[in-house]
């Protein structure tokens, strides 16, 4: 029955998720944990891990540990947003339940860094034209 909800959860989380970034949740040993969309629940931050290989700022994040936060609600929405519209991270931003214990909640976002710009030249432009480039292209050399 709880794989059932948590499959159901998670299909919800994905279809109102913006871009392909995704929540997923998953219930930990506490068995008596009811996620209600219709009614969210509210949890204390207990623990924030990253995984993934891209680095993240945590002033980025819209909650803090020990922070309370409802499940689902607009702080794990705010995140996702902020995250991908940052530019440093590929589309595929999850955020997971990674144990829930009564009232504590230990969340763990996944990231993968986006590809960037290492290098560039100009060929058959101007001297004169390059700064001019640069302010219209926000790039530097």
């Amino acid at each position: 029955m709880q794989n059932v909800k948590l499959f159901f959860v998670t299909l919800f989380i994905l279809l109102i998720s913006f871009a392909h970034a995704q929540v997923e949740l998953e219930a930990g040993t506490d068995s008596g944990i009811e996620l209600n969309y219709l009614n969210p629940t509210e949890y204390e931050v207990g623990g924030i891990s990253f995984s993934g290989t891209a680095e993240c700022d945590i002033r980025m994040l819209h909650f803090a540990v020990g922070e309370k936060i409802k499940i689902p609600g607009d702080k794990i929405r705010k995140t996702i947003e902020r995250l991908s519209k940052s530019g440093l991270y590929k589309d595929n931003i999850r955020i997971e339940a990674s144990r829930i214990s009564g009232k504590i909640i230990f969340l763990d976002i996944y990231l993968e860094p986006a590809a960037r710009l290492g290098s560039f030249t100009y060929r058959g432009v101007n001297t004169g034209d390059i700064d001019d480039f640069d302010t219209k292209l926000h790039l530097s050399q």
